[in-house]
């Protein structure tokens, strides 16, 4: 049995837009002009902007998210 020290950390299933800088090396400008282009979509939950890991990551590696 592991103990909570060996897990492997928690990959998030989304990341606030005005993280994306930190967690992407993106410009939020960027990011929303990806938006504005339709090749990503930003979620809105309450005031959060929320972009989602894996259509970052694929944006990223060069696929086209699925939407």
């Amino acid at each position: 049995m592991h103990s909570k020290s060996e897990q492997a950390p928690v990959k998030p299933i989304y990341v606030r837009v005005r993280d994306v800088q930190e967690v992407f090396g993106l410009s939020k400008r960027t990011v929303y002009r990806l938006s504005d282009e339709g090749r990503i979509k930003i979620r809105k939950f309450g005031s959060m902007s929320l972009l989602k890991v894996e259509e970052m990551e694929a944006l990223i590696e060069g696929q086209e998210p699925q939407q």
